[in-house]
Formats: C-alpha cells, structure tokens, sequence
C-alpha cells in the first residue's frame, strides 16, 4: 500500500513522515497553492530522501503547456490535476497518476488514478460510492488520522493520500498528526513497506 504525506515545503517534515513509515511524499508545483514549492527547493529536499521513497510531484495541466519546472527534477510519478481527457497528458518518462472524480476515472483506463476531487481543502469522498467503482485506487480528500483506519478497513484502497488532514495550517505540517496518521493507516494495512522502494 501507498502512505503519502502530500503538499511537503520542507527537509524537516519530509525526514519526520519518512521515519514515521510513510513510502511516498508529494511536491505541489501548482504556484496558486499556499504549499507551491519551487523546484529548486524541492530538489534540495529530495536529494536528502531515501531512494526507496516515491517522490510525486503535483501538476495541475494549463492549456499553454507551462510545467514550472518539474520535468527535470528527480520525480518518479507527476501527480496531474485538471485533466479534460488522455491528450493532455505530458510526455514524460515518470509514471503518471491521475487525479480526478469518480465519475470520470474510465476516462483513464490505464493509468493509476487517485481520487480526489478537494484539491487540498480536505473535503471528503463518498466513501459508500467508491466501494463500487470496479477498479483500484488511491483514495485522497478528506482523510484524517481519526478516519483512515475506516477508510483502509472499508474501501481497500491501493493506497491513502493526506494533506490538510495533518497540517496546523496549509504548508505547514502538525508531527504528531503525521505520527498518528501513518500508524493507523499500516496498522489496518495487511501489506508491508517495500524496502526497495518499488512503485506498489
């Protein structure tokens, strides 16, 4: 299973999610965002990472192909927001998951998806219909460290995706809220983090 702690901006809470067992991290390079990152930090924060870590970056698509600099950084998945359908997807070496609602994931048939339609405000999935969607999925939006044991327990996601859930204000990550939230979500989790790091 994935465990990713989203929207990072610095080493400090990159290091504290990795010792706590998260196996992914996300890099917002969407400027408007209060946790937009400059790709130069961000690499900074990722040359200090484990390499087993998953390290995304997230891309919301614009229309004039601006990629903010993401594409030369040492990125193993684009997380890409906005998508009106496979066209606009990058040409890119990295794997690409995409965010988007329930309602359009057939839209992507081969690609990973991640459902997410709270762009950070933390606003919650309908949990009862993504029990029927038919396909696997990251589950994003909404997830706290009070609610994701119940999010695993009932939806066996591939895998929990967390951003205002655990910060003290956007950007700004809360340690123990990071600490609780990756417990509960391995603790309800039959799989293990993979040591090499692979792509789940």
């Amino acid at each position: 299973m994935i465990v990713k702690i989203c929207g990072i901006t610095s080493f400090e809470d990159a290091q504290h999610s990795v010792e706590c067992g998260a196996n992914a991290l996300g890099f917002n390079f969407y400027k408007p965002s209060p946790r937009y990152l400059e790709p130069e930090e961000a690499q900074r924060i990722m040359r200090g990472l484990p390499s087993r870590i998953i390290k995304v970056g997230i891309v919301v698509v614009h229309p004039n192909g601006n990629d903010n600099g993401w594409k030369e950084l040492p990125l193993d998945v684009v997380q890409l927001y906005g998508l009106q359908g496979l066209s606009q997807i990058p040409q890119t070496r990295k794997q690409i998951w995409v965010a988007t609602s329930p309602d359009s994931i057939r839209e992507f048939p081969d690609n990973r998806i991640l459902v997410d339609t709270s762009w950070g405000t933390g606003r919650k999935e309908d949990w009862e219909a993504l029990r029927h969607l038919g396909r696997g999925f990251i589950l994003s939006g909404g997830l706290t460290p009070e609610n994701v044991r119940e999010a695993v327990r009932l939806l066996h996601p591939e895998g929990v995706d967390v951003c205002s859930g655990v910060e003290i204000s956007p950007g700004v990550k809360d340690p123990t809220k990071i600490e609780r939230f990756i417990k509960n979500a391995w603790e309800e989790s039959p799989q293990k983090i993979s040591p090499q790091g692979e792509l789940p």
